[in-house]
């Protein structure tokens, strides 16, 4: 017995012991992904500079929920805090724009790139990678209108054991990493091209919806930081129901708040026209009817 109770406390002092080189080992590999660059050509983008085009880049800032990341009037803020994941910070847009062409404001946005090549924590690129050039052009007019300003002083990025554990593991991963960099800015030009009311509608939901709800299977996303339900749920409203939900953020279908959803939809998806709400309504409706087709 004296034997057995001496091998364990030697094998615990032995485990002790390998901890820190375990934890040296993880902080240097995750360092490593952390600085890992994504070689993105620029590609040239058209920014007009007609009233109506920089005013409709305006409302597309809103539709697309620019500043539930980045704060009002894109100061930046605080975007993620998760003890032993990470604690990320949204920049202040306004205060970068000066240090940026148009092409590289493009692709930071569309592939989640920094001028230097390094990787951004924008999550939204997954999604923002499916705008077409005709709306990032508007985009991109509408934020050169804007006058740099202060806004508040963040911190750098920071990651906890857990979040650089996730890293190495593969299960947190920069959005530049899942972006088809090569085809993804013609897949978008395409999409934008189908104008039939479906096509429309799954231009919107595809560029504004899916990354919150599952990526391009529009599946949901059960992370309690997020959990979002498959689309196909929409198929359970009528159509002034799922208009009412846009437009005032009120469920419909015995659940009246709707948590981040309804701030969001309040917040910006009031932007939206009713012609681009039946759009999203008709491609939604054809859900059903994809997923078999798939199967």
């Amino acid at each position: 017995m004296k034997i057995f109770i001496k091998i364990l406390k030697w094998s615990g002092i032995a485990l002790l012991g390998t901890l820190p080189l375990v934890a040296g080992i993880i902080y240097a590999v995750s360092e490593f992904e952390l600085r890992q660059t994504y070689n993105v050509p620029l590609a040239d983008l058209a920014v007009p500079t007609d009233s109506a085009s920089i005013r409709e880049g305006e409302r597309l800032t809103r539709v697309y929920h620019c500043e539930g990341c980045h704060g009002e009037k894109f100061k930046g803020q605080e975007f993620l805090n998760v003890p032993m994941l990470a604690t990320l910070y949204a920049p202040n847009v306004v205060a970068a724009l000066p240090q940026y062409t148009n092409p590289e404001l493009d692709r930071m946005i569309r592939h989640g790139v920094h001028r230097d090549g390094r990787g951004s924590w924008m999550f939204a690129s997954g999604m923002y990678c499916n705008i077409a050039d005709r709306d990032m052009g508007k985009i991109v007019a509408y934020l050169r209108t804007l006058t740099p300003s202060a806004g508040p002083t963040l911190p750098q990025n920071s990651f906890g054991l857990l979040g650089r554990t996730l890293l190495v593991a593969g299960q947190f991963v920069q959005p530049a990493a899942l972006i088809d960099h090569a085809h993804s800015r013609e897949m978008a030009n395409a999409a934008a091209a189908d104008t039939s009311q479906v096509g429309r509608g799954k231009y919107i939901v595809m560029s504004l919806c899916s990354g919150c709800h599952g990526g391009p299977e529009l599946k949901g996303d059960l992370d309690p930081h997020m959990n979002s339900p498959a689309l196909i749920v929409a198929t359970a409203y009528k159509p002034e129901a799922f208009r009412h939900f846009l437009r005032t953020g009120e469920g419909g279908l015995s659940k009246k708040d709707c948590g981040e959803m309804s701030l969001i939809a309040k917040g910006f998806l009031t932007k939206l026209t009713d012609q681009e709400i039946d759009d999203v309504y008709a491609f939604l409706q054809t859900l059903p009817a994809r997923r078999l087709a798939s199967n």
